[in-house]
C-alpha cells in the first residue's frame, strides 16, 4: 500500500460541489449573522444619538435659556459650539417667532434626527416663552461606521470560509474523491466472466484502524463482482442448456423484436417448415407468408390476418393454429403460442413464444371428423325418420285420415268439374258475356277448393327438406316477378342480402306465397269494404342481421286485432269466409324445418310486418 496523497485530482466534481455547498451555506450564515450584528449596532448608535439629545436637554438647555434671557450672544455661541462637539450632533439653533436668532453647525436635509425643546423663562410669577431650541443629529456617521463594520466582517468571514473550503477540498480529494475515481475505473473495467483482481484502494494500512465506509463499499463491490461472476457463469450454463433443449426438441422457440421481425428461431423449425433460420430471422410474419398467401383460401387468409392483428395489438395468444405451405408444396399445420415482452419502462420490446407441428394430428382429426360426420349423418337420418314417424303417428293421424278421404272424395269430382268447365268454354264460343262470367266464377271456386285440398295435404304430409344452395336475392326476385298482386296493391322490394343459403326452394316458395297472399288479400278486402282511401303497398326486404337471414314482408293494410294475433298459428283457425286456416301454420312448419322461425308484428289500422328468418351460423350460408 502507498502513502495517502492529498493532491487535487484533474476534475474533482464531487469535491467542487461539496465546496460550493460549504461556501454557499457559510456565506448565508455570514450574511445572517452580519445582518443581526449590524442591526444591533445600528440600534445601539441610534440609542446613543437619543442619549446625546437627552444630555443637551439636561445639561445645556437651562444655560442656553438664561443666556438667551440675558441675550448674551457670546455665551450663546460658546454653548451652541459646545453642543456641536457631541458625537453626531451637526446643527443647533435658537428659534424665536419663527426666526433663527442664533445657530451653529451645518444643516443637512436627509438622514437626520431632529428634536425641539421649548425654552420657558420663569420671571417672577410669570412664564415667558423665549422660543425653541432645535437640535439636529446627522446619521451619516452612524451609517459610515456600519459600512466599515460590514466590510471588515465580510472580509474576515470570507477569508475564513474560503480557507476552510480549500482545506476541505484538499482533504476530501485525498480521503474520498481519489478513491471514488479508483472505484469508478474498476467498475468500468469489470467484465463478467473474465478473471481479474479484486478492488483495492491506495490507502495506508494501520493495524488498529477500524473499517470505515470506504472499506465497506470496497467489500460490497468485491462481493457483488463475485456474485455477478457466479451468476454470469450460471446464466451461460443455463443458456447452453436451453439451446440444447431447443435444438433437441420437436417443438421450436421463436422471438421477435419491437418491429415484429424474427430475431431468433430454433433449428427444429427448419425441419417442419423447410425454411432455414437465416431465411426467417430479420423478416416479419407477413414477409414470410407472401409466398404462401396465394395458396390459401379466403377463410385461411382471414385467419392469417387475424393473427397479424393479434401481433400488432400486442395481445397474448395460445395454441393459434395456422396453415403453412413448404417450398416443396407440402401442406403443414403449425400451432403457435406467444406473449408480448415489455422493458422496465413499459415499452414494447417484442414477442417470445413456442411453436409445434400438428400436421399428423390434423390428418388424424380430419379422418376422424369424416368418420364422425358420416356416423352422425346416419344416426341423424335415422332419428329424423323416427321422429317424423312418431309425429306422423301422434299428431297427424286424425288429420291424415281426414285429408286422405277428403282429397280422394273431392279431387276426383273437382277434376271432372274442371274438365266439364273446359268443355263448356269450347261449346259456348263465341263467348256469351253472361255465361262467360258464370263459368269464370265456377273455375275460380274449383281452384280455391283444389288449393284447400293442397293445403290439407301439405300440412298432413311432413316430408324431409330438399335443400339446394340458393342465392336468396335472385331467387326471391324471380318469385316476385311472377307474383300477381291484386289491383291497387303495389309490390316494392328492397333486396340487400347477396349471399347463398341452402333452402328447400319449393317449400319456402309455398311459405312466402302464403304470406304474400294473406297480406295482398287483406289490403284488397280493405279496399272493397270502403275503408279510408290509401295507397296499399306490399314491401319485401332481405337483410343479414345477428347471424341470420331475414325476409321481411310488410303491408299497410288493416292489420290484425290483438285477440286474433295470439291465434294466427293455430291450425284450422281463420277469420276469412274462405280457406281452412292452415296458411300460417304451414309457414311456421316450413320455417322450423329450416331451423328458423316466423315472427309477426301487427297493429290494427296500420298494417302487419312478418319476419321470416333462417340461421346463418351453422355453415349453410356463404358469400356469393
Amino acid at each position: 500500500m502507498g502513502v495517502m496523497s492529498f493532491g487535487i485530482g484533474r476534475n474533482p466534481r464531487v469535491a467542487r460541489r461539496l465546496i460550493t455547498y460549504i461556501v454557499v451555506f457559510s456565506s448565508c450564515i455570514t450574511l445572517i449573522t452580519t445582518g443581526i450584528q449590524l442591526y444591533i449596532d445600528y440600534k445601539r448608535d441610534i440609542n446613543f444619538v437619543h442619549s446625546q439629545m437627552e444630555q443637551v436637554e439636561s445639561s445645556y438647555l437651562d444655560s442656553i435659556r438664561n443666556s438667551l434671557w440675558a441675550f448674551d450672544e457670546e455665551q450663546l455661541t460658546v454653548l451652541l459650539n459646545g453642543v456641536l462637539r457631541l458625537r453626531d450632533i451637526e446643527y443647533i439653533s435658537v428659534i424665536s417667532n419663527d426666526e433663527e436668532l442664533v445657530f451653529a453647525g451645518t444643516l443637512s436635509d436627509k438622514n437626520i434626527i431632529t428634536e425641539n425643546y421649548d425654552m420657558v423663562y420663569l420671571y417672577g410669577d410669570r412664564e415667558i416663552n423665549l422660543g425653541v431650541l432645535r437640535v439636529v443629529a446627522d446619521l451619516d456617521g452612524v451609517y459610515g461606521r456600519l459600512f466599515e463594520k460590514v466590510w471588515i466582517i465580510l472580509a474576515s468571514n470570507g477569508v475564513k470560509t474560503f480557507s476552510v473550503a480549500i482545506f476541505i477540498l484538499v482533504v476530501f480529494q485525498g480521503v474520498v474523491t481519489r478513491h471514488l475515481e479508483r472505484i469508478a475505473a474498476f467498475a468500468r473495467g469489470f467484465v463478467p466472466g473474465r478473471a481479474q483482481q479484486p478492488l483495492v484502494l491506495d490507502r495506508k494500512v494501520n493495524a488498529g484502524r477500524r473499517a470505515d465506509e470506504l472499506d465497506q463499499v470496497v467489500t460490497a463491490i468485491n462481493d457483488m463482482c463475485a456474485d455477478l461472476a457466479n451468476s454470469y457463469e450460471g446464466l451461460r450454463a443455463s443458456e447452453a442448456r436451453f439451446k440444447d433443449f431447443a435444438e433437441g426438441a420437436t417443438d421450436w422457440c421463436w422471438e421477435m423484436d419491437s418491429d415484429l421481425r424474427y430475431s431468433f428461431i430454433s433449428l427444429s423449425h427448419q425441419h417442419y417448415s423447410g425454411v432455414p433460420a437465416e431465411g426467417v430471422i430479420g423478416h416479419t410474419h407477413p414477409e414470410l407468408y407472401a409466398r404462401v398467401l396465394p395458396k390459401l383460401d379466403a377463410h385461411e387468409v382471414e385467419h392469417w390476418q387475424h393473427f397479424n392483428r393479434l401481433l400488432e395489438t400486442r395481445q397474448t395468444f395460445r395454441n393459434f393454429e395456422h396453415k403453412w405451405v413448404r417450398p416443396d408444396g407440402e401442406v403443414s399445420y403449425f400451432l403457435l403460442s406467444g406473449k408480448p415482452v415489455f422493458d422496465a419502462h413499459g415499452n414494447f420490446a417484442g414477442y417470445r413464444g413456442v411453436g409445434s407441428d400438428i400436421t399428423e394430428r390434423k390428418r388424424h382429426e380430419e379422418r376422424l371428423r369424416e368418420d364422425l360426420e358420416q356416423l352422425v349423418e346416419e344416426r341423424t337420418t335415422e332419428l329424423r325418420a323416427a321422429q317424423d314417424e312418431l309425429l306422423r303417428n301422434e299428431r297427424l293421424t286424425t288429420l291424415g285420415q281426414l285429408t286422405a278421404t277428403v282429397s280422394h272424395e273431392l279431387r276426383n269430382p273437382l277434376g271432372a268439374m274442371r274438365a266439364s268447365i273446359a268443355a263448356i268454354k269450347k261449346l259456348t264460343r263465341p263467348a256469351n258475356p253472361l255465361l262467360e262470367d258464370s263459368v269464370a266464377i265456377v273455375d275460380r271456386s274449383i281452384t280455391r277448393c283444389d288449393n284447400i285440398v293442397g293445403e290439407l295435404l301439405d300440412y298432413s304430409r311432413l316430408r324431409p327438406l330438399r335443400r339446394e344452395p340458393t342465392i336468396i336475392d335472385g331467387w326471391l326476385g324471380h318469385l316476385l316477378d311472377e307474383y300477381d298482386a291484386p289491383p291497387g296493391v303495389e309490390v316494392r322490394r328492397e333486396l340487400d342480402f347477396d349471399a347463398e343459403v341452402a333452402i328447400d326452394r319449393d317449400r319456402l316458395r309455398r311459405a312466402l306465397l302464403n304470406v304474400l297472399d294473406n297480406a295482398a288479400q287483406a289490403m284488397a278486402a280493405e279496399a272493397e269494404d270502403g275503408g279510408v282511401p290509401k295507397d296499399h303497398v306490399l314491401s319485401v326486404a332481405t337483410r343479414g342481421a345477428g347471424g341470420r337471414l331475414e325476409i321481411v314482408i310488410a303491408d299497410n293494410g288493416p292489420g290484425i286485432p290483438e285477440p286474433n294475433l295470439e291465434r294466427i298459428f293455430e291450425p284450422l283457425y281463420s277469420t276469412r269466409s274462405f280457406g281452412v286456416g292452415l296458411g300460417l301454420p304451414l309457414v311456421q312448419r316450413v320455417m322450423e324445418q329450416h331451423d328458423g322461425a316466423i315472427e309477426v308484428e301487427s297493429e290494427a289500422g296500420l298494417g302487419t310486418r312478418v319476419r321470416l328468418w333462417l340461421p346463418l351460423d351453422d355453415g349453410k350460408a356463404r358469400a356469393a
